[in-house]
């Protein structure tokens, strides 16, 4: 995984993780409200790649965050134009 992606998803995680302090809730309160365990909140907290931007998502709208998803969106659509830019073009047959 590009660097560049990384440290994004990191940020991103450290400014959910401050949306949800600053509301007072606990991982677990958001996991709650989003159906997934506090596991999976930890993980979308430092930012893992491997968690799905539709749990990104609920996450933001667990927060009362729901107009930050089309920055999220966005913020993908970034990211995959970025790995593209970056991988070899034996990665990307037909490119």
């Amino acid at each position: 995984m590009p660097r560049a992606l990384s440290q994004n998803l990191k940020i991103m995680g450290e400014q959910i993780m401050l949306a949800r302090k600053r509301r007072h809730l606990s991982m677990q309160d958001i996991a709650d409200r989003t159906t997934v365990t506090r596991l999976t909140v930890s993980k979308v907290e430092h930012g893992a790649p491997t968690v799905s931007m539709g749990i990104y998502a609920r996450v933001l709208f667990a927060l009362n965050l729901e107009n930050d998803i089309f920055f999220l969106i966005l913020f993908v659509f970034s990211m995959l134009h970025l790995v593209i830019i970056l991988s070899p073009t034996s990665a990307l047959p037909g490119l």
